[in-house]
């Protein structure tokens, strides 16, 4: 009796195994005549090529930049703190890019001060532009693509405290198709900055 029920549940086993194989391959069988049967296949194959492709044109159109903002204080003796500032950009994108100031300011330091409340509360605010051993800071610079740009800036504070430092700079519009969609709040087409906060100790 025992040996005759061990061989039933061999064979029923062995069924089970069989109707659950052709299952699988009568189902794979199926998904793969819908596919072609559709053409899924050819349009998910489109579809990724006009993704890539997009994708691809993207970034050849958008600039890409990576910012940093470095600074020391400085004493000139002239009374008040100095701090010299760089600002390091490099064009990680294909093309060469131009950065300008048109409406922009391209260094602003801010103040903070503590409040009654004990909250910071913005205090003075200079503004700074590149320095250059010409009279007057170009107004525009071009980035090599792969390459690097170090801007630097000198600027006067009266007093020491926290400060507040935001680089910024406006896209060419020779990079990116649609203008429009980049403005900003206040009206200004930037789309490249950076900001750090700097102690400016006595």
């Amino acid at each position: 009796m025992f040996k005759d029920h061990d061989r039933f549940s061999k064979l029923w086993a062995g069924a089970q195994s069989f109707v659950v194989s052709v299952a699988v391959l009568a189902g794979g069988g199926w998904t793969l005549y819908t596919f072609i049967s559709l053409n899924l296949i050819g349009k998910a194959k489109a579809d990724l090529e006009k993704s890539r492709i997009e994708t691809r044109d993207l970034l050849r159109r958008q600039p890409v930049l990576s910012m940093a903002i470095t600074s020391v204080q400085e004493t000139l003796g002239s009374g008040g703190y100095d701090l010299a500032i760089t600002v390091l950009i490099e064009n990680k994108g294909s093309l060469n890019t131009q950065i300008t100031w048109t409406k922009a300011t391209p260094l602003v330091i801010a103040s903070f001060r503590q409040g009654e409340q004990g909250h910071l509360v913005p205090g003075t605010v200079t503004v700074a532009k590149p320095l250059a051993l010409v009279e007057t800071s170009p107004s525009s610079y071009l980035i090599l693509a792969g390459g690097l740009l170090r801007l630097p800036f000198l600027v006067h504070l009266t007093h020491a405290g926290l400060y507040y430092l935001q680089f910024q700079t406006e896209v060419s519009l020779t990079d990116v198709t649609d203008v429009e969609k980049l403005g900003t709040p206040s009206g200004h087409p930037l789309v490249w900055s950076d900001s750090s906060f700097v102690v400016v100790r006595p």
